[in-house]
């Protein structure tokens, strides 16, 4: 392409006139591929988030089944022995339930006052209220986090807010189904008298007659707070995705995502983080909106579970169905950026479905010798081991592949990224737009964080001219980056126009210009902060004062020449000034290596006071001036 590109004619835009000149772009300069090494503070990898959330959402959705088992009774060794999976819900109840002895069998019937934590019994009033209390304590912390980074107003107030929204996401998406099982329980209502329990009671709180007033008081609050976190969450989660969607490309999608992935890494720019780009950053195109789906089937679930108990048959094929279908669903989707997680996610989704067939069968009574005894045992084991195969084998993976990837600068990264040399993931002409865009934006933003004067005006000029050639080129041919690069292309040339009347890099031309601007660049920040320092220094002493000391350390520099520089660095040069004021008279020394001078403090000053008044017409007269002042004639200032 480097043939084409010098074919093109670019505008000139140096000097106010328009021109056809030539830009080289060399794609193998260490100059302007030097932001494929740079490794930011910041990360953007969030597949260890992901793994650990599919698997806390896998074991969830096992124990609602594990919940419904009760009614078609799988072994009873097996509900014992996982009974540690209720932990993921958070399950008190069902805890207290198997460690009680409450559940003896399929068929028998549960009292509430059996159900006990050590020596007090179960209350599952206390028990909902305290979950309730939870969700009203998040979503009140949430509001207290955002009213304390508003009265603080750090400097990076948006990074903060966008923080806690991502935690609030998380912890969201995490007790939804937990908060969900616990009120759902509040539905279930005996059908019939059973061993001391009438007909109409709760199931878990005998003492309370459904849909009676005191049930009406314990169910309407939970139920509210419920639905209100089991829709809005979803809602704002797609529109804050929409919000950010840039095309339905997929090509233009990725590239998009990975373009802000790398900005945010560099330090660029926060769009990453305060435009909800982990909600979807994670995602293909066609499976951005994975994360609010994942919550519709996880309200789908407690409204199959809580409203469906009468009819167990159905429940449990209501169940089973939504997970097929939303399985089937991944496999057409494939909506991770990862195929790792794809092939990890629709594995789960199968195994939970092969789950929920068991129980379909169990519960319409299927005669079949591997649904029953051991053989039974035998299939849930066999099912819980291919999961759990499959998790083992795909965190091995990643954790191999992203430290070799690590260690390895040929090697592709696990997570897409646009500045690993070794990405492979997009398109060979947009990976060279894309970086030539960061360039553009370093360029971009070291211009506008210093004075007008010392803007490298060159660089921007010299970055309007690459953009703008690989602006055409992506035109032709039909790239999905071409917008972007256009929106570049005007800020740069908005940000020349604003810098180039007061740069002093905007009409020279000379060779090293390049090395000359980024070494004063890069000086620039210390010299600031070294002003600053010595202001606070000599706070108390007076204005002239400060300028003439200044003025002497700059005079002892020009006289001394670039060949007395590395000697100055090691020796130590010690300036002792007595008080200066002239009321006071008191002996000064001026310490300048190994030669020590005292003179009288009125004559120094007055002496000194001529010299900043620029008394001397050339280099001979400043010299003699400065060893008359010393009291030497052979030794340099």
């Amino acid at each position: 392409m480097a043939s084409k590109l010098d074919e093109i004619p670019l505008l000139a835009i140096e000097g106010g006139e328009k021109k056809k000149i030539v830009v080289h772009v060399d794609e193998n300069d260490d100059e302007t591929t030097r932001i494929d090494a740079i490794s930011g503070t910041r990360s953007v990898v969030l597949w260890p988030f992901d793994f650990v959330l599919i698997l806390i959402e896998f074991i969830q959705l096992y124990d609602v089944l594990a919940i419904l088992s009760k009614s078609w009774a799988w072994p009873f060794a097996w509900i014992d022995a996982s009974r540690f999976v209720h932990v993921a819900n958070l399950d008190a109840w069902e805890v207290a339930l198997l460690q009680s002895g409450a559940y003896l069998s399929k068929n028998a019937p549960v009292h509430s006052a059996d159900v006990r934590i050590g020596d007090a019994t179960f209350d599952y009033r206390y028990y909902v209220v305290a979950w309730t209390g939870i969700v009203l304590f998040a979503a009140f912390a949430f509001l207290l986090a955002h009213a304390i980074v508003a009265c603080i107003q750090p400097i990076d107030v948006l990074l903060y807010r966008a923080r806690v929204r991502r935690i609030l996401a998380y912890a969201a998406q995490i007790l939804c189904l937990p908060f969900g099982i616990a009120v759902a329980r509040l539905f279930h209502c005996t059908t019939e008298t059973q061993d001391g329990i009438p007909e109409g009671r709760l199931n878990v709180f005998n003492n309370i007659t459904c849909w009676s007033k005191d049930h009406w008081i314990y169910i309407t609050p939970p139920t509210l707070i419920l639905l209100l976190c089991l829709w809005i969450v979803p809602l704002v989660m797609i529109r804050g995705i929409k919000e950010q969607l840039f095309s339905k490309s997929g090509s233009r999608h990725e590239g998009y995502v990975q373009l802000k992935e790398a900005e945010y890494v560099l330090g660029m720019d926060l769009m990453w983080a305060v435009g909800n780009f982990s909600l979807f950053s994670s995602f293909r195109r066609r499976g951005v909106f994975y994360r609010p789906i994942i919550c519709l089937v996880k309200c789908l679930v407690i409204v199959f579970f809580a409203g469906l108990t009468r009819w167990p048959e159905v429940q449990i094929i209501a169940i089973s169905s939504t997970f097929f279908l939303v399985g089937l669903l991944f496999l057409a989707l494939r909506p991770f950026r990862l195929p790792i997680f794809n092939i990890l996610v629709i594995c789960l989704w199968i195994v939970l479905t092969c789950y929920g067939v068991i129980g379909i069968l169990l519960e319409l009574n299927v005669e079949n010798s591997l649904l029953t005894g051991r053989f039974l045992l035998g299939d849930v084991i066999a099912i819980t081991a291919a999961g759990l195969l499959t998790l083992i084998v795909s965190l091995c993976y990643m954790c191999t592949r992203h430290c070799r990837a690590r260690d390895s600068a040929t090697r592709p990264p696990l997570w897409p990224s646009l500045t690993h040399s070794a990405s492979g993931t997009l398109d060979k002409n947009t990976s060279k737009y894309l970086k030539a865009i960061l360039r553009g934006r370093r360029a971009l933003e070291a211009s506008r964080v210093v004075a007008p004067t010392l803007a490298p005006a060159h660089e921007l000029s010299h970055h309007i001219q690459i953009i703008n050639a690989y602006c055409r080129e992506a035109e032709q041919l039909d790239d999905p980056i071409h917008d972007t690069l256009w929106d570049l292309l005007d800020e740069l040339i908005e940000a020349h126009s604003n810098v180039f009347s007061d740069s002093i890099y905007s009409t020279s031309s000379k060779s090293n210009l390049h090395r000359v601007a980024r070494e004063l660049n890069e000086l620039m920040p210390a010299f600031r902060k070294r002003l600053d320092q010595r202001e606070y220094d000599f706070a108390l002493v007076s204005r002239v004062r400060r300028r003439m000391l200044l003025k002497m350390y700059i005079i002892g520099m020009f006289v001394n020449g670039r060949a007395e520089k590395a000697k100055l660095k090691q020796q130590k040069v010690d300036i002792k000034v007595g008080y200066l004021t002239p009321d006071v008279e008191k002996e000064s020394t001026l310490t300048l290596g190994d030669s020590d001078v005292d003179t009288d403090n009125d004559t120094l000053l007055e002496k000194v006071e001529e010299l900043m008044g620029g008394t001397g017409d050339s280099k001979e007269d400043l010299l003699r001036e400065v060893e008359n002042i010393m009291g030497e004639k052979d030794s340099p200032v």
